[in-house]
């Protein structure tokens, strides 16, 4: 039955009735027999407003979704889902290579799944290992931790955990000014009411500091380059077997987290380079534990940091 059948010469599956007739020639009228002699080499499923009908002889069905069956001599023919199970005596032959037919897909699938992703981990391993950027970072974002280890670094994390990026001091008043205040907040009062209320002390915001996402825990740049990289190390050495489905829907579980990792990590890398400037620095000066800790100077020096105080603190931690 599989005599004359050239399997090395399978048309590309048809995307539509024009395709599909391109490759039938438009054959009609063929046995329901020799169709069941054949293999499904396609399942196509078109536009339903578009019906027509199969290749079967005497077949007045209108069907949109059905097969393409390889026949002999190099023939092709289509014909409906269910024409040849339901109108044969040898619907059981066909049932049977309908699932051999899916079984061979969805080994297909499979295996397609396994390549593309390890294709994708492979990019990212060459990404990991051609970008300088993301170990200078690192080597930038210790030397910091290192030279800031104490009040300092608690203060730069705890911000980046809460997302304050805002710095602000208590000011006081003088009276001129708590009189300006005042006859603001008094205007359009009668003069019967009492007096508006000004406090002494006011807050006010006078820096701002960016990039601190890099010091959040879960976001420095050493943590993020450690969690893709062992990702990636996991997806290169997996070697399921090929009808292990369990473990391709695990890979493909596992490999849903390889952008979202990478797209941390080049955020981290952004945010190292905002924080580490000379603007920024001039903006951590203004926290209270700076002052409190003696620091009279932050600097970078490509990927060190120096941390200068006063020479009767030393390095306080």
């Amino acid at each position: 039955m599989t005599d004359d059948i050239d399997f090395l010469h399978i048309p590309p599956k048809p995307r539509n009735w024009g395709e599909l007739f391109a490759i039938t020639g438009g054959l009609q009228g063929t046995p329901i027999e020799e169709i069941v002699l054949g293999h499904p080499i396609h399942e196509y499923e078109f536009d339903s407003k578009d019906m027509r009908p199969c290749g079967r002889k005497n077949c007045e069905r209108l069907h949109a979704h059905g097969w393409l069956v390889a026949l002999t001599n190099g023939r092709f023919v289509h014909i409906g889902q269910d024409c040849a199970s339901k109108y044969t005596a040898g619907a059981h032959v066909w049932n049977q290579k309908v699932s051999a037919y899916r079984g061979r897909e969805e080994a297909r699938i499979r295996k397609q799944a396994f390549v593309q992703i390890r294709l994708e981990a492979q990019e990212k391993q060459y990404w990991l290992d051609n970008t300088p950027a993301i170990d200078l970072a690192i080597a930038l974002h210790r030397s910091f931790c290192d030279q800031a280890n104490g009040p300092l670094l608690h203060e730069v994390e705890q911000r980046a955990e809460r997302g304050r990026s805002v710095i602000e001091r208590e000011f006081r008043l003088t009276e001129v000014e708590r009189e300006l205040r005042r006859a603001a907040l008094e205007a359009g009062r009668t003069s019967d009411e009492p007096r508006a209320y000004v406090a002494q002390v006011e807050t006010r915001t006078v820096a701002s500091l960016i990039g601190l996402e890099c010091f959040h825990p879960k976001n420095t740049p050493f943590v993020l380059k450690q969690e893709l990289q062992q990702l990636v190390t996991t997806l290169l050495s997996w070697q399921p077997a090929d009808d292990d489905r369990d473990a391709i829907r695990s890979m493909q579980r596992a490999k849903r987290d390889l952008a979202p990792l990478s797209n941390r990590l080049n955020t981290s890398l952004i945010a190292v380079e905002k924080f580490f400037t000379e603007a920024n620095f001039k903006s951590l000066m203004n926290l209270t534990v700076v002052r409190a800790q003696g620091i009279i100077s932050i600097e970078r020096s490509g990927t060190i940091v120096r941390i200068s105080r006063r020479a009767h603190w030393g390095r306080v931690a």
